[in-house]
């Protein structure tokens, strides 16, 4: 709503790249679930709240918030932790520790692998 300049600097702020890592901004680890840079939210925002759902039937709130947590939290360092390592070895360009990573899907796929 606030134009793409806004949502540049939104996605940028509370992206979970290596850059922002680095500089301590360990906040972006909780918020970039919530940021999504993608401009078709209407496409996959159903079968989310289908997954969700499911899980909530299942697991009841406790449990999905945390498997949701964890999944996000732990994909996210073991990603910045591998490219962090290509980035030393070489294999990636320097420009990656800037690249956005922001969105819901290390969450999401945990809920989904850890369904009854």
């Amino acid at each position: 709503m606030l134009g793409p300049r806004v949502e540049g600097a939104v996605v940028s702020h509370m992206s979970t790249n290596l850059h922002n890592l680095a500089r301590g901004q360990f906040a972006t680890l909780i918020g970039s679930a919530f940021v999504t840079s993608s401009g078709f939210i209407y496409v996959w925002l159903p079968g989310l709240i289908c997954l969700l759902a499911l899980a909530e039937l299942f697991w009841r709130s406790g449990r999905l918030i945390l498997a949701f947590g964890l999944g996000h939290l732990g994909a996210t360092l073991i990603v910045a932790g591998v490219l962090a390592a290509a980035i030393r070895f070489g294999w990636v360009p320097i420009s990656m520790p800037r690249a956005s990573d922001v969105g819901i899907s290390y969450g999401a796929v945990a809920v989904l692998v850890l369904q009854p």
